[in-house]
């Protein structure tokens, strides 16, 4: 919980390495409640800014 809450700080002032794990602590329910729809939002988040894991995970999941 205590990752969690240190990544969501920097996802929220837009890291977009943070933003992916946020995204990924939300699919899989890691020190928060799974929220598919979180985790599309944050993963949207760090596709934009063109990280490339984050717009792999979407292609592999069919969000993009």
């Amino acid at each position: 919980k205590e990752l969690f809450n240190w990544f969501s700080e920097a996802a929220t002032q837009g890291n977009e390495i943070a933003q992916y794990y946020v995204a990924i602590f939300y699919k899989y329910g890691w020190g928060t409640k799974k929220n598919m729809k979180q985790y599309k939002y944050w993963m949207r988040k760090a596709a934009e800014q063109g990280y490339s894991k984050a717009i792999k995970e979407l292609k592999e999941d069919g969000l993009m």
